[in-house]
C-alpha cells in the first residue's frame, strides 16, 4: 500500500495508541511505587534526589506557603540565584505542574509524558515529513523512546535533558514543515519550540540548536546549487528566523542565566574539565553488544534493529536526505568521544558555548534520533524492495551468512565459557539469530507483511525493554530519605535561624530540604566565583578547578571521609551564619564543640557564630571581593569590623550591633535595626546583583561585604531595611518572551498561511 506523507489513517491512530501503552507499561513501576525515586542500578545517588526533587519540592511549598514563584534558592550554598540556574527550570511549562500534584508522582508523570512526547513526534517526523509507512514510523519511534541511553539517563535522575530530548524530533519536523511548506510561520513556531526545549535544559538546547543548524546549511546550499538566487533568499529568510524567535521567546530564562554564568565558576571550563568523561573507543563495541546496567554516560547501545535497518537505509533507500542524518550520526560519535578523539578539542577552541558545557557522550542523543530516523526508512526500504532473481540469491545468502554466524557466536561462547556466558552475548546472539531469519523470510516472501511487521515489532521491544530495565530502578522513599535523617531532625528541633555546614555530605539535599535546613554545602553546577574561593577558606581545603560541589571533593575518593584533614574555619564559617558543622568523622578545631552524636555523625556547635543580620559602626574599604577574601584568609576578624567594596570608611568602634530579621522568604527579606550612629547592617546572604535595598522605604545602594554578604548604610535611628531580588534581566527577558509569544498568536489571528 502507497503512504502519501500528509494523510491520517486510522491505522496511525492505532501505532500512536501503541506508543502510549509502551510509555505507561514501561513506567509501571512508578504506578504501582509511585513515592519511589528513580536510580541507576548500584549507584549511591542520583541527581532526582540531590538536584531536581529538592528544586521541585522548594518551588511547590514556596507557591502553596508564601504564594510566589522562588527566583533565589536559600537551601544550599548559602543561597544562590534560583531563576537563571539551568537546572531549576522554572519556566518550562510542564514543570508547573509540580505546585498542584505530589512532587514524586509528577516526575513519573513527566518521565512518561516525554518518553511518549519523543517517540511520536519522531513517528511524526518519520511518517508525514518524510512520507513513511505507519510501520516504519513507528519503529522509529519506539526505538526512539526507548533509547537505553535515555533510559539511564532517567535512572541517574537527569530530568531536563530527558525532558530536552522529546523536543528534538518535534523541532527538526517543525524546520523541515517550514521549509518544505515556505511557512515563515512554522519557522517562527520551530524557534518557539527551540525556546521551550532551552527552558527544560539548556545543554541539550544546545545540541538541537546545532542539529538544526546543519540542516538549515544543507538545505540552503541544495537550493543554492537547485534553485535561483531568490528562491535561496527566501530559504534563508525561513531559516533565521528560527534562531531570532527562540532568542526572543527563550529571553524569560536565557537573560537570567546569561547573567549568572558570568558570575560562575563554569564560566572558565578548561578543555580537560570540558571533555569529562569523554567515550571511550572500547565503548563503540556497545552498540553490538547492551552493556546492561552500563554508566549512562556511556551508554551506546540502540537496538539491533535500528541499527541494522539504519545501516540498510544507506544501501536501499532512495530518500536523498538519508545522507544528511548518516552525516550527522558520524559527527555525533566523532563528538562524543572527546579528547579521544580530534573533532572535540578543534570545536573546543572555535565555539565558545561549548566552554560552558560538560561531558561530550550527550552529543549521542543525536545519533539516537538519526539512527532511529534511518531505521524508518530502512525498514519501508526492505519491506518495499523488489527483488531480481539474482539479488534474492545474494540476499538469501547473505541473509544465511548472518543467521549462522549470530547462532556460531552464541554455541562458539558456550562452547569457551561452558554455562557461563554474560546474558548480553546470549542476547546478541539469539537476536541476531532471530533478525536474520525475518531478513531471510522477507527476501523469500515466505510470509505476508503484517506478519512480518509483528515478529519486527515484538523483536524490537524484547531486545530494548529488558535492556532499559537493567538501566533505571526505584528506590523506596523511606530508604531515600533515611540516610541522613537522624542528624537532620536533630538540627531541625533548634531553635532559630542558621545554617548547617558538612564536609563529608552528610544530610543530603533532599533531606535537607524537607526538614527546612539551610546549607552552606551542596551540590549544583552553577557556582559564585566568590562563593567558591570563600568556602575554600572557610573550609579548609583547596580548590584545584571546576567542581560541581562544595566543598570541593577530590575524584574518585569516598566523599565521606575525603576531607577528613581539613580543619574548618569557625570565624569564617561563623560569619555565614553557619551555627553547626555535621562530619562523618571527628573534628579537631578551634570554637568547634562536639555536641551530639547522631547515628554516624558528629555534630559540632561553631562557638564564633555571628547572627544572619547585624550592624558594625567600624568598616574599612577593600577594592574588590578577591582583596576582601585574601585579608579573611590573612585573620581579619568580622566580629570586629566590616569589608566594603566601593563604600565609605566607618570609624566607629569595633564590635556588632544587634539587628532582627523580621521577614525571611526567597525573594524577600525584611531586616529592623536601631544605630545611635553612622553604621552598616550586614546580612548574612550571599551578594549577587538583583537584590535591591531600601530603607525606610527608599532605595539604597546594596553593597558586598567581606567579599560575599550583603550590606546597606544606615543613618542613626531606628531602621526597616527591606531587601527585595528583581533581577533586571528577568523583568526584560519576561517583556520580550511575553511580547514575542503575543505577536505570533496575533500573526496566527490575522495573518493565516498554510
Amino acid at each position: 500500500m502507497a503512504w502519501k506523507g500528509h494523510t491520517w489513517h486510522r491505522v496511525d491512530a492505532l501505532y500512536l495508541g501503541g506508543l502510549l501503552w509502551v510509555a505507561v507499561l514501561f513506567m509501571w513501576p512508578a504506578w504501582s511505587q509511585p513515592d519511589g525515586l528513580w536510580y541507576p542500578p548500584k549507584a549511591a545517588y542520583s541527581d532526582l534526589t540531590v538536584t531536581h526533587w529538592p528544586n521541585m519540592w522548594f518551588v511547590a511549598q514556596t507557591v502553596r506557603e508564601v504564594g510566589e514563584i522562588p527566583l533565589w534558592r536559600p537551601l544550599i550554598m548559602g543561597g544562590a540565584p534560583f531563576v537563571g540556574n539551568p537546572l531549576s527550570a522554572l519556566f518550562y511549562p510542564p514543570n508547573w505542574l509540580f505546585t498542584l500534584l505530589p512532587v514524586t508522582l509528577t516526575f513519573h508523570l513527566l518521565f512518561a509524558l516525554h518518553l511518549y512526547g519523543a517517540g511520536a513526534a519522531l513517528y511524526g517526523l518519520a511518517r508525514w515529513s518524510y512520507r513513511c509507512s505507519p510501520f516504519a514510523a513507528f519503529v522509529a519511534g519506539l526505538g526512539y523512546m526507548l533509547t537505553p541511553k535515555v533510559i539511564a539517563h532517567i535512572g541517574a535522575g537527569h530530568v531536563g535533558l530527558s525532558q530536552a530530548f522529546a523536543w528534538l524530533p518535534l523541532t527538526m519536523w517543525l524546520l523541515r514543515s517550514a521549509i518544505g511548506r515556505r511557512s515563515s510561520y512554522r519557522a517562527a513556531w520551530c524557534g518557539a519550540a527551540l525556546a521551550v526545549s532551552y527552558m527544560a535544559d539548556p545543554r541539550i538546547a544546545f545540541y538541537n540548536g546545532l542539529l538544526l543548524a546543519g540542516y538549515a546549511l544543507y538545505r540552503l546550499v541544495d537550493a543554492w546549487r537547485g534553485a535561483t538566487w531568490r528562491a535561496a533568499r527566501s530559504l534563508a529568510w525561513r531559516v533565521l528566523l528560527v534562531p531570532l524567535v527562540f532568542a526572543l521567546v527563550g529571553a524569560v530564562q536565557m537573560y537570567p542565566t546569561l547573567e549568572l554564568m558570568a558570575t560562575t565558576s563554569r564560566a572558565d571550563l578548561s578543555l580537560s574539565e570540558a571533555a569529562r568523561d569523554s567515550l571511550p573507543w572500547r565503548y563503540l563495541f556497545g552498540y553490538l553488544v547492551a552493556d546492561r546496567g552500563g554508566y549512562h554516560e556511556w551508554m551506546t547501545y540502540l537496538g539491533l534493529l535500528p541499527l541494522g535497518a539504519a545501516i540498510w537505509a544507506l544501501w536501499g533507500s532512495q530518500e536523498r536526505e538519508r545522507w544528511f542524518w548518516a552525516g550527522l550520526a558520524g559527527v555525533s560519535l566523532t563528538f562524543s568521544l572527546g579528547t579521544h578523539g580530534p573533532l572535540y578539542p578543534l570545536l573546543y577552541r572555535l565555539l565558545p558555548g561549548l566552554r560552558w558545557l560538560r561531558v561530550p557522550p550527550r552529543a549521542l542523543l543525536l545519533l539516537a534520533l538519526a539512527a532511529n530516523l534511518l531505521a524508518a526508512l530502512g525498514v519501508d526500504a526492505l519491506l518495499g524492495h523488489t527483488w531480481s532473481p539474482q539479488g534474492r540469491r545474494w540476499a538469501t545468502l547473505g541473509g544465511v551468512a548472518g543467521l549462522v554466524l549470530s547462532a556460531g557466536l552464541g554455541f562458539g561462547f558456550q562452547w569457551m565459557l561452558g554455562g557461563d556466558v554474560p546474558p548480553e552475548i546470549v542476547a546478541f546472539a539469539a537476536l541476531g539469530a532471530a533478525l536474520m531469519g525475518v531478513f531471510l523470510v522477507t527476501v523469500r516472501r515466505w510470509l505476508p507483511a503484517v506478519a512480518i511487521q509483528a515478529v519486527l515489532g515484538a523483536l524490537l521491544l524484547v531486545d530494548l525493554w529488558p535492556v532499559g530495565r537493567s538501566l533505571a530502578g526505584l528506590r523506596p522513599a523511606e530508604q531515600v530519605f533515611a540516610e541522613g535523617a537522624v542528624p537532620a531532625a536533630y538540627l531541625a528541633a533548634q531553635p532559630g535561624r542558621f545554617r548547617v555546614y558538612s564536609p563529608s555530605y552528610s544530610i543530603p539535599q533532599h533531606v535537607g530540604a524537607r526538614m527546612g535546613l539551610e546549607q552552606l554545602d551542596g551540590v549544583d553546577p552553577s557556582q559564585l566565583r566568590w562563593l567558591v574561593r570563600f568556602m575554600g577558606l572557610a573550609g579548609g581545603y583547596e580548590v584545584p578547578g571546576y567542581g560541581v560541589t562544595i566543598p570541593h571533593f577530590p575524584d574518585g575518593g569516598d566523599v565521606r571521609t575525603a576531607l577528613q584533614g581539613a580543619t574548618p574555619d569557625a570565624a569564617l564559617l561563623g560569619m555565614l551564619n553557619a551555627r553547626f558543622v555535621v562530619a562523618e568523622f571527628p573534628i579537631s578545631a578551634p570554637d568547634l564543640i562536639l555536641r551530639s552524636r547522631e547515628g554516624s555523625s558528629y555534630v559540632y556547635e561553631n562557638q564564633r557564630l555571628l547572627p544572619r543580620a547585624y550592624t558594625v559602626s567600624r568598616v574599612e574599604q577593600v577594592g574588590g571581593w578577591e582583596e576582601a577574601q585574601e585579608r579573611l584568609g590573612a585573620g581579619h576578624d568580622p566580629a570586629d569590623s566590616a569589608l566594603v567594596e566601593g563604600g565609605p570608611a566607618l570609624e566607629g568602634p569595633p564590635g556588632l550591633g544587634a539587628a532582627s530579621v523580621r521577614r525571611f522568604s526567597p525573594n524577600r527579606v525584611v531586616v529592623e535595626a536601631e544605630v545611635s550612629e553612622p553604621s552598616l547592617l550586614v546580612l548574612s546572604e550571599v551578594w549577587y546583583p538583583g537584590w535591591q535595598v531600601t530603607v525606610d522605604g527608599v532605595r539604597q545602594i546594596s553593597y558586598r561585604v567581606n567579599g560575599i554578604l550583603r550590606g546597606v548604610y544606615l543613618d542613626p535611628g531606628a531602621r526597616v531595611v527591606a531587601w527585595q531580588y528583581r533581577p533586571a534581566s528577568l523583568r526584560w527577558g519576561a517583556l520580550v518572551t511575553l511580547a514575542t509569544l503575543a505577536t505570533l498568536v496575533l500573526s496566527r489571528m490575522v495573518w493565516r498561511t498554510p
